[in-house]
């Protein structure tokens, strides 16, 4: 009886060890939800000093809704191999670019982006990627 109870307390052990061993890549596709607690759609309405009115008659130019800014705002998708691929409605419609690629690389928490020449850093902690938007903290979730 006593191996038996040891037996059984050895594999519960091993088997705890092991399930604390799974995969902390940051790879999968990341959405842009708050920037300073606020969504995107309303950080943009701020840092624009617009009104409501003002920013929907924005989206309507570009031909883009309040939800589809939200929703696709800034995606940032890791994959595995290393490659990056940033695309973004408001890089769409400000700079005329909405899909990026590029490189990202991992040290520690410190999450390293590299698209045409230029860096982005990011953080991951605990599945979710954060990063300053004009002195704002921008929080990523997976889809």
């Amino acid at each position: 009886m006593k191996r038996i109870l040891s037996l059984l307390l050895t594999l519960i052990f091993v088997s705890s060890l092991l399930a604390g061993c799974g995969d902390n890549s940051p790879a999968g596709t990341y959405t842009l939800e708050t920037i300073g607690g606020k969504t995107p759609v309303e950080w943009m309405k701020e840092s624009v000093n617009g009104s409501e009115k003002g920013v929907e008659s924005l989206l309507e130019l570009f031909g883009i809704s309040k939800d589809d800014l939200n929703d696709n705002f800034y995606t940032l998708t890791l994959e595995k191999d290393g490659k990056a691929l940033i695309d973004s409605a408001y890089g769409s419609m400000y700079a005329g670019v909405a899909a990026r690629e590029g490189t990202w690389s991992l040290e520690g928490e410190v999450l390293t982006v590299s698209v045409d020449g230029e860096t982005e850093i990011f953080t991951f902690r605990d599945g979710v990627l954060t990063r300053e938007f004009n002195g704002e903290e921008g929080v990523f979730k997976k889809k």
